[in-house]
């Protein structure tokens, strides 16, 4: 998968959760693959399932974007960054989160 493909995954997660209101988009790892859960009005909701390998594709993209250290998987992250949607900036928070043997993402939409 290349960046674009990377852009266009990571938009279209944001995009919806913006569409249903969401106020966060989690990225949690399961036994084989990683849950996307999205928080609407307090409640986690299950979105989809996507593979190990896409999402470390998906955490290094969102990663790089933000100027977080993408090879940094050991000790917890944060940064605020700025996403334009419809010409709208929407300010939004991500970090990252170590555990075993992954690492779990949130992105507050703020």
């Amino acid at each position: 998968m290349h960046i674009q493909t990377n852009t266009f995954i990571s938009d279209a997660l944001l995009i919806q959760a913006l569409k249903v209101g969401a106020t966060d988009v989690h990225l949690s790892p399961s036994n084989d693959d990683y849950c996307v859960y999205y928080r609407i009005t307090g409640v986690m909701t299950f979105v989809q399932r996507i593979s190990i390998e896409e999402s470390k594709k998906l955490s290094n993209h969102f990663k790089y974007v933000v100027g977080m250290d993408i090879s940094e998987r050991r000790h917890s992250q944060s940064k605020a960054f700025e996403y334009k949607w419809n010409e709208t900036p929407i300010a939004m928070r991500i970090s990252t989160l170590p555990t075993t043997p992954l690492e779990s993402i949130a992105i507050r939409i703020l």
